[in-house]
């Protein structure tokens, strides 16, 4: 996401399979779902050209960030809990990024041909997982990683912009 202001709207789901916006709220009715935890979309467009979606569920800490392609596939997503994969607990009213997941696409079809995950733990423990789509490969390593960029404090309404910085996360590439 670059330096020019980005126009949030807000909605129930963004649909991954159509790809746009499905059952549009106005800012009052999602300010209502934050307050009392609900679930609801967040979906950020730069001259009305989605860049990203995010999913926020407060009652159980958790905002979802996928960043789009220009096809509108999602390229990487962040997930952000209050309990990291080995159930350690963030302090109250903040979250940690759990778990990054980059998708790769070799031409214009839908469908990935590599993936590649980041699960962290609060202790700076990382595992990645690569995966030749086509073929199932799959490669795992473990790393050990500075984690202090995957803090953030659970969101206030319309205070997203923590959340959409795609460069908070370390790609690691091959075995350690």
């Amino acid at each position: 996401m670059n330096d020019q202001p980005l126009k949030l709207s807000y909605c129930l789901r963004w649909s991954r399979a159509r790809r746009l916006v499905n059952t549009e709220l106005d800012d009052d009715a999602a300010r209502r779902l934050h307050d009392k935890g609900s679930l609801y979309t967040v979906v950020a467009a730069e001259a009305d050209r989605p860049l990203a979606f995010m999913e926020v569920r407060l009652e159980v800490w958790f905002v979802g960030v996928s960043f789009l392609d220009a096809k509108l596939r999602e390229l990487i997503s962040f997930a952000f809990s209050a309990v990291d994969l080995d159930g350690r607990r963030a302090p109250p009213g903040r979250c940690f990024l759990q778990s990054v997941i980059v998708s790769e696409f070799d031409d214009d079809t839908d469908k990935a041909a590599f993936g590649t995950s980041y699960d962290y733990g609060i202790d700076g423990t990382c595992q990645v997982i690569r995966e030749n789509l086509r073929t199932r490969e799959r490669a795992k390593s473990q790393h050990r990683v500075d984690v202090s960029a995957h803090w953030e404090a659970l969101p206030a309404f319309g205070c997203y912009k923590p959340f959409l910085r795609r460069e908070r996360w370390q790609q690691i590439d091959g075995p350690e």
